[in-house]
């Protein structure tokens, strides 16, 4: 019997027979899935299919924050059940982010709101002059 992510049926790694011949784990790690989410999962899996930003996990852990982990970092999607199509528009879009920032410097992207999508920074140490440091007597 195969796996089939499309449907949204899961099967824990321990069932596996990685042995048979052509069947090994999907690669896209599913972090606290619930077949309460199944129908979330049908909208969401058609969407992910072939998209230009590569994702490596989805994060259903919190109810009220889906999030992806992907080659640009962590991705804030907030609610899965409103514009989710749009959402990932933003996303895709952003796709080049890595060519302007350094992906060392992002803590998360944000897009729970399409129209105000958010890039989270690491701070940078801020620079104080030597003198302010010495004390004077």
């Amino acid at each position: 019997m195969g796996i089939s992510h499309e449907q949204g049926i899961f099967i824990p790694q321990k069932f596996y027979n990685l042995s048979q011949k052509g069947l090994k784990p999907p690669s896209l790690k599913v972090l606290g899935y619930s077949p309460n989410y199944r129908p979330y999962w049908l909208k969401l899996y058609p969407l992910l299919q072939n998209f230009p930003v590569k994702i490596f996990a989805i994060d259903w852990q919190d109810y009220s924050n889906l999030v992806l982990i992907t080659e640009l970092g962590n991705v804030h999607l907030g609610d899965y059940t409103t514009q989710l199509a749009k959402k990932l528009s933003i996303l895709a879009k952003m796709r080049d982010l890595s060519k302007q920032i350094p992906i060392q410097q992002i803590v998360y992207i944000d897009v729970s709101n399409p129209d105000s999508p958010v890039v989270q920074l690491k701070q940078q140490p801020t620079k104080q002059p030597l003198n302010s440091l010495v004390k004077n007597d």
